[in-house]
């Protein structure tokens, strides 16, 4: 396998693993999301810079995503601690400029209180 589409395959499959959308990861990279969609496709070739950018949005070694080994599958992610239920990472918005944003992590939790709905909602920094 090409170096391009193995990596374009590891990145799509610790993105994956990881449980995280092309846009958040697009998003703590700072790359257009169209961009990084076609870096995972293997339609582009990023820069060295890139993905070092790409690793460290997806917490792993730059070396995991371009080391050379025909039978090597990627070394499986340890499951991520259990989250709150309502756990955002990152909230990621695309301003009208059409630049994305990625705000702030926040936690928000949501309560099931049928009398009072608008106060089922408490947003905690």
């Amino acid at each position: 396998m090409a170096i391009q589409r193995r990596v374009a395959v590891r990145i799509r499959t610790y993105r994956r693993r990881r449980g995280k959308s092309q846009e958040v990861i697009a998003g703590l990279t700072g790359l257009n999301t169209e961009y990084f969609g076609q870096i995972e496709r293997g339609r582009r070739t990023p820069s060295l810079p890139v993905l070092e950018m790409i690793a460290r949005a997806l917490e792993v070694s730059l070396t995991a995503l371009v080391a050379h080994d025909p039978d090597e599958q990627p070394p499986p992610i340890p499951p991520l601690p259990p989250s709150d239920v309502g756990e955002v990472l990152a909230w990621v918005v695309r301003r009208p400029s059409g630049a994305i944003a990625v705000l702030p992590r926040r936690r928000v939790r949501l309560t099931s209180d049928p009398a009072h709905p608008a106060k089922g909602r408490h947003l905690s920094a």
